[in-house]
C-alpha cells in the first residue's frame, strides 16, 4: 500500500510559501527586483548564484518544484544580513528569518535533511514534469562509479509491417544500439546487450526464428553485431549463445572517452506474431533492458501505416529483467517502477528518426528498410525519450491488439 504523503507534502509546502511570501515582502520593501538576480547580486554584494537560486524560488508557479533551489541556512543568513545592510525594515527581516527557521525545522522533523527532501519532493506527484528525473540522474551517476562503464545513449528501435504472404501476421526488425559506451574502470567485462524474446505460441517466441540483419561478418560468420554501423573491434566483443538468448559482452580495455564506442545489433522475424487479439494475447508489447547505465533511452516504434494501432504504446518500467508476457499490468513477481508517459509522434513519411545521440539514424533505418524490402516512405513512427533510465530495470512498450474482422 502506498504511503501517505499528503500531511508531509501540506507542511512541506506551507513552509516553502511562507519563505517565498517573506522574501518577496523582503525584496518590495527595498525596492529590488525579484526578476533580477544579476541587480540583486550587484546592489546587494551576494553570490550571483545564490540570487539565482533565491530567483527561481520566488518566481517558480508551484512551491514544490523549487526545492532544488533552496540555499541552504547559512546562504539565507548571508543574504538577509546583505539585505539588512542597505536599510531594510526590522519587522520583515524578522519575519524572513522566521520562515527560514520554519522550513528547518519542517525538514528536519519530517525527513531529516534538504537531500532526502529533494528526493521525496522529487517522486510526490507524476503529473509534475520529468517525474523522479533528479533521483533518476543520481542513480546513474551512482551506478556508473560501481559498474565502471556507461553509455550516452540507449536506442531501442522496433520496426513493424504485414506480412507479405500472410498481411496478418507482422514481420519485426529490431535494433539494440548503445552509443558514447565508455569504461571508467580498465577491468570491466560487461554484458552490453542481452536478446531475448518473448511471446504465446507465436514464432516470436522461437529464438531460431530471428536472423542477424547482417547476414554475415567478417569471414562469412553470422552475428548480431551490425558490423558497418559499429565502430568496436571484433577484439573487444565476446557473443554467448544461451538456451534463454545471446549475450553481447565488452571485453577489458582502456578507459575514458578515448576508448569510447558505437554498438549496434540487430535482428529480425518474418510472420512473428500475429497481427489481431486472440484468447492467449490482447496485447503486443517490446521491452528494452537497461542493463549499462545510461543517460537517455530512445525507444522507437516503427511501423507501416496499416498498423497505426501500434503507434500509442503504454509505457510500463519494471525493476528486474523482464522475461516473460503477461496480460497483467503489473506482473506480480517484479517491482514497477514510476516513469514518464511521454511517448510522442514522430513527423514525416519517412518519420523523422535523425537525433544528435544517434549519429548514424538514418543511415540504419534505410538500411533495415532494404534488407527487409520494404518502402520506408510508408512508415510512422513515435518515440518514448527517456532520460537516465534506472539500471537493471525493463521498460515496456505496451499496445492492444485489434479484433480480427469477421469473415
Amino acid at each position: 500500500m502506498p504511503t501517505d504523503t499528503s500531511p508531509f507534502e501540506a507542511e512541506c509546502r506551507a513552509a516553502i510559501d511562507e519563505v517565498r511570501a517573506a522574501l518577496r515582502e523582503l525584496y518590495s520593501s527595498v525596492g529590488a527586483n525579484i526578476e533580477a538576480p544579476q541587480e540583486v547580486s550587484r546592489r546587494f554584494g551576494v553570490n550571483k548564484t545564490l540570487a539565482w537560486n533565491v530567483s527561481r524560488i520566488l518566481t517558480a508557479s508551484d512551491p514544490l518544484t523549487s526545492v532544488p533551489s533552496l540555499p541552504g541556512s547559512s546562504a539565507f543568513s548571508i543574504l538577509l544580513d546583505s539585505i539588512a545592510k542597505k536599510g531594510a525594515e526590522a519587522s520583515t527581516l524578522k519575519r524572513a528569518r522566521d520562515a527560514v527557521k520554519l522550513l528547518d525545522q519542517t525538514v528536519s522533523r519530517h525527513v531529516g535533511d534538504r537531500a532526502t527532501l529533494e528526493l521525496i519532493i522529487d517522486g510526490l506527484t507524476p503529473e509534475r514534469g520529468d517525474h523522479l528525473a533528479v533521483s533518476r540522474k543520481l542513480a546513474y551517476r551512482g551506478n556508473s562509479g560501481l559498474l565502471g562503464i556507461q553509455a550516452k545513449a540507449r536506442l531501442m528501435t522496433v520496426f513493424m509491417a504485414p506480412n507479405a504472404e500472410r498481411p496478418d501476421q507482422i514481420d519485426f526488425a529490431v535494433i539494440r544500439g548503445l552509443i558514447g559506451l565508455r569504461r571508467l574502470r580498465s577491468s570491466v567485462q560487461w554484458p552490453i546487450f542481452q536478446l531475448r524474446a518473448w511471446g504465446h505460441g507465436q514464432a516470436v517466441s522461437s529464438q531460431g526464428n530471428w536472423h542477424s540483419l547482417e547476414v554475415a561478418g567478417p569471414g562469412g560468420a553470422s552475428s548480431p553485431l551490425m558490423h558497418n554501423f559499429s565502430n568496436i573491434a571484433e577484439s573487444d566483443v565476446q557473443i554467448r549463445h544461451l538456451a534463454s538468448g545471446t549475450n553481447v559482452l565488452l571485453a577489458p580495455g582502456p578507459v575514458g572517452n578515448t576508448a569510447a564506442v558505437d554498438c549496434f545489433v540487430g535482428d529480425c522475424v518474418r510472420s512473428g506474431a500475429s497481427k489481431y487479439r486472440s484468447e492467449l494475447d490482447s496485447t503486443g508489447e517490446f521491452g528494452a533492458t537497461i542493463s549499462t547505465p545510461t543517460e537517455r533511452l530512445l525507444f522507437d516504434f516503427v511501423a507501416h501505416e496499416s498498423l497505426g494501432f501500434v503507434l500509442e504504446p503504454e509505457v510500463r518500467a519494471f525493476l528486474g529483467i523482464f522475461h516473460d508476457p503477461s496480460e497483467d499490468p503489473v506482473p506480480e513477481d517484479l517491482l514497477p517502477i514510476t516513469v514518464p508517459q511521454s511517448v510522442e509522434p514522430l513527423p514525416g513519411k519517412p518519420p523523422a528518426l535523425a537525433t544528435p545521440s544517434v549519429p548514424q539514424y538514418n543511415e540504419i533505418a534505410h538500411f533495415v528498410a532494404k534488407r527487409m524490402g520494404w518502402s520506408f516512405n510508408d512508415f510512422k513512427a513515435c518515440r518514448l525519450d527517456l532520460s537516465h533510465p534506472p539500471f537493471g530495470s525493463t521498460i515496456l512498450m505496451r499496445f492492444k491488439l485489434p479484433e480480427a474482422p469477421s469473415r
